[in-house]
């Protein structure tokens, strides 16, 4: 496959070659085997784990493809010249070969040996590697064969040449403690969302997930789709689309060298899908298929299901069915699509609408009916798209057309297919004035961020249901719980005006209404639990929740979204990192999510936790999820939040540009206030007050919510203004933040007001006060699992240590510190905590016991083995009392280990850290003081 393709994913399966080689360094030769369909990625795989396995060991890559399969040696003959020898010659003894390359194989630091397209090597080579492998068996060596197994029936493609029970048998034979077996599949939906963001061609959820349908995740068919259609078209497709052109080819080459009436039958089963009955295709072809089948089956396009006994078989992926399927002439194409639907089978109304011809009102109807259908099996991406077939099918003098785009273009808002639905907004402004126009009009237009607009038509909507109530117009086609819609979407409204009360109220009143339709229930719940959590009540969102239908709905995902939010703001972060994991893994096996922001919330979340990795990678996704989707009010959050790590990681020229794009695009309250989130993380990472100061009166513009929890800045302008000197101001801030929301038990809240009050005490002068402020903010954020807030605790108590005179103290809150930011990859925090200890005058990465000597250390490891002062003196030949002595001056003096510390531990350390050779062990014989 010549198709340029970027490596994404596969992180599991890079992970098991790395430890293969980390276990053939440490334990002896290993033997590793990749095995998937042409394509799959195996490759691809390889080459990029080996770029990053330990050490540096010399690896050497061959293809038994490029080498010649058909010749004896071929293989083996490209090994030996990576090493500068000579190929055998044709008739040596593969026993007598194993001994020459035995020896190269041993190398100095440890060797890989991959080979590629293991199932097309020669004979002689094949035996000649695994007796020399066998001789090195103590020596590190890793052997890595890529191939196509005997198992995967796409192998026949490779040529007749190709045998993957060679390599197989290698593995098969070997010791299986020696073995590490990889079968590569098909992408997942994240990493094909990933592998669009590198083509330059960001996808939707939606359109992610039907790109798995269409493709099953196979890089090749899904890079080929990215490059050619747009997320809209991949989005509403029911149908095959082409196959790569290389795939394409292939597969007409294979089909050529069949007898026309093979070919034919190969076609034919193509209509019906990558899984069909042999006795539909023989009723399409009119005449007995079974010697075509076989004759598919031997030539690698079929196999039999299994289990089937032959009466059911599938195309061996879905490239070869797409690409015989692009055989087909238009004309028989329809014709087979005519003859199908006949059949008594779940595909009839695609197969009707595959072989339409124009407008057809009886298959409008018939394809709305099974659009019903599939909303009613919690399907609603596959819904939309036989909505939108509906519609294009509907004759326009149809009295049933307005309905079907009304319901049409609200299933694709409700589906997350935003792209796709903004391309019938001209058609909804030619209906005439109704309250379902008028509410579904305003839903379309809440991506363009004119807010006031959209409450205007959403309460437009109200009003013309009162009158049609009223009969002071007449009344025409709309959903029985249409007010229950309006009034959830202006809930949602209030969120992001940061109206709270509104949103409950509105929200309560949908809920009211009772509405049939679990999408607009689940919606409602979601509301009316943000707004109660944004005021404060998030114990009481979460309760109401639990004793709610919402979170078992088929469509339950908005509530689940909405209570992983609320555990995020009240500090319960592994509940939150279920809920939104849970909803979003969900999202992509195709459930409805219109709570987009749902990525970004993960993402929120998993920096919190400090994984700066996973939330760079899931805020990456959420932005290219708003933007293909053009939802234009998810910018500013979406791209603030995408700071966050970025801000965290010292990537100063990446988090500059997402926050100054998030301030370009912050049209909504909500907006304004994650833009300002923005500039205080970018001030918080360069540890600059005057920038803080900024965010904070920025952040308090906008911002007036009773959970503060909603962030973790805490008390933001009494945290500038405490380093700024501003004392009076800061401590007035202080105590007004406090006043509001310590009733709430915030601990991260709390956490961040004993910092800022620690910060005060210090610049007031009170060391001991300070002290005793940041150790409460360090137990808070130990205790939550907020390991960059609790680093940046750190640097402040070793900033109160020092003032104290507890220099060793100070030294040991500032190396952990640093260690902290170091593993997190935060390496702004980490410059913060290197320039903090110059100025300090404190030396960092010195060994945690330096300055004990040997009786020290063995008196620390006798004590945490669990002896007493007297059991300790008397192995010592001390007396219990010099004992006693010795552990005090340790734990105060030596060590001024401090309340807030695990006193077993810093001892622990002590002891294990950077010991030097002459303090390793006991000391018998000394003599009793």
């Amino acid at each position: 496959m010549s198709q340029r393709l970027d490596f994404v994913g596969r992180a599991a399966e890079s992970e098991t070659l790395r430890r293969a080689w980390r276990a053939a360094r440490d334990g002896g030769a290993r033997l590793a085997a990749v095995h998937g369909p042409a394509g799959i990625g195996k490759t691809a795989l390889v080459r990029g784990a080996l770029t990053t396995v330990d050490g540096a060991p010399r690896v050497v890559r061959v293809s038994a493809d490029r080498a010649g399969f058909v010749q004896p040696w071929a293989v083996l003959g490209a090994i030996l010249r990576e090493f500068e020898a000579g190929p055998p010659a044709e008739t040596a003894d593969p026993y007598l070969v194993a001994m020459t390359v035995a020896g190269l194989l041993d190398r100095t630091g440890g060797l890989i040996l991959f080979v590629d397209d293991a199932h097309r090597i020669d004979a002689p080579s094949l035996t000649a590697l695994r007796h020399a492998a066998g001789r090195v068996a103590r020596h590190p060596l890793l052997v890595v064969l890529a191939y196509q197994a005997g198992t995967d029936p796409t192998w026949r493609l490779a040529g007749p040449d190709a045998d993957p029970d060679r390599p197989q048998t290698w593995v098969d034979e070997a010791d299986p403690g020696r073995v590490d077996e990889i079968t590569l599949g098909g992408l997942t939906v994240e990493e094909l969302m990933h592998l669009a963001h590198a083509r330059g061609k960001p996808l939707p959820t939606a359109a992610a997930v039907r790109l798995h349908e269409l493709t099953g995740g196979h890089p090749v068919h899904a890079a080929h789709l990215i490059d050619r259609y747009d997320p809209a078209t991949l989005t509403a497709a029911i149908g095959p689309l082409d196959a790569p052109p290389d795939v394409a080819r292939a597969v007409a080459a294979g089909l050529a060298e069949l007898p026309p009436e093979v070919r034919d039958v190969i076609m034919t089963a193509a209509v019906l899908g990558r899984r069909f009955r042999a006795a539909d295709v023989r009723e399409l072809h009119g005449a007995d298929v079974r010697v075509a089948l076989a004759a598919g089956i031997e030539a690698g396009l079929l196999d039999e299901e299994p289990g089937s006994a032959g009466r059911r078989l599938r195309f061996v992926t879905t490239l070869v069915r797409d690409a015989a399927y692009a055989r087909l002439a238009p004309d028989r194409r329809g014709e087979l699509h005519r003859a199908a639907a006949r059949l008594d089978d779940r595909d009839t109304v695609w197969h009707r609408v595959a072989a339409s011809d124009g407008p057809d009102e009886n298959l409008a109807e018939a394809v709305t009916r099974v659009a019903g259908i599939a909303l009613r099996e919690g399907r609603p991406q596959r819904a939309a798209q036989y909505l939108t077939q509906a519609l294009e099918l509907t004759p326009r003098d149809s009295p049933h057309r307005a309905a079907r785009l009304l319901e049409a273009v609200e299933l694709l808002l409700v589906s997350g297919e935003i792209a796709t639905a903004v391309r019938y907004l001209d058609a909804l402004d030619a209906l005439p004035p109704s309250p379902w126009r008028a509410y579904v009009r305003s839903y379309l237009l809440m991506i363009s961020g004119d807010l006031a607009a959209v409450r205007t038509g959403f309460q437009a909507a109200l009003a013309e249901m009162d009158d049609v109530r009223a009969g002071r117009r007449p009344g025409s086609a709309a959903p029985a719980d249409l007010e229950a819609r309006v009034c959830g979407q202006i809930a949602v409204l209030g969120i992001v005006e940061l109206h709270h009360d509104e949103t409950v109220s509105y929200a309560d009143r949908a809920l009211a209404l009772h509405p049939r339709d679990p999408s607009v229930l689940t919606f409602a719940w979601f509301a009316r639990s943000v707004g109660l959590a944004m005021t404060g009540r998030g114990a009481a969102a979460l309760a109401a929740l639990a004793s709610s239908t919402a979170l078992v709905r088929a469509s339950g995902l908005d509530a689940l979204v909405a209570r992983g939010m609320i555990h995020l703001w009240t500090d319960d972060l592994d509940a939150a990192r279920r809920d939104l994991t849970d909803a979003v893994q969900r999202a992509t096996r195709g459930e409805s999510l219109r709570i987009g922001q749902a990525l970004a919330y993960l993402a929120e979340t998993e920096f919190r936790r400090g994984d700066l990795d996973a939330a760079v990678h899931l805020a990456r996704w959420a932005a290219d999820d708003a933007e293909a989707n053009g939802r234009f009010w998810d910018f500013a959050l979406v791209r603030a939040v995408r700071a966050y790590p970025h801000a965290a990681r010292g990537d100063w020229d990446v988090a500059e540009e997402l926050v100054r794009a998030s301030g370009n695009t912050a049209v909504t309250r909500i907006g304004r206030a994650y833009f300002a989130g923005g500039l205080a993380a970018l001030a918080q990472a360069r540890d600059d007050p005057d920038a803080l100061l900024t965010a904070a009166d920025e952040l308090a513009a906008v911002l007036d919510v009773g959970e503060p929890g909603t962030h973790l800045y805490g008390p933001l302008r009494a945290d500038a203004l405490s380093r700024l000197g501003r004392l009076d101001e800061a401590t007035a801030d202080l105590a007004a933040f406090r006043a509001r929301y310590d009733h709430l038990g915030r601990v991260s809240a709390r956490t961040a007001a004993d910092r800022v009050a620690a910060q005060i005490a210090l610049a007031a002068g009170d060391p001991a006060r300070a002290r005793d402020l940041i150790f409460d903010a360090l137990r808070g954020a130990e205790g939550v699992g907020l390991p960059i807030e609790a680093g940046r605790v750190r640097l402040v108590a070793a900033r109160v240590l020092t003032a104290l005179g507890r220099r060793r103290a100070a030294e040991r809150f500032l190396d952990r510190a640093l260690r902290a930011f170091r593993a997190a990859g935060a390496g702004a925090y980490t410059a913060q905590a290197a320039a903090l200890a110059d100025a300090l005058g404190l030396p960092v990465g010195r060994p945690a016991g330096h300055g004990l000597g040997v009786p020290e250390r063995q008196a620390i490891r006798l004590h945490l083995d669990g002896a007493t002062h007297a059991a300790i003196g008397a192995a010592m030949h001390y007396r219990p009392k010099s004992i006693e002595n010795m552990m005090r001056a340790i734990r105060h003096v030596k060590l001024e280990i401090q309340p807030v510390e695990d006193e077993d531990a810093v001892l622990a350390e002590a002891i294990t850290e950077g010991v030097p050779a002459t303090d390793r062990g006991d000391a018998p014989g000394r003599r009793p003081r």
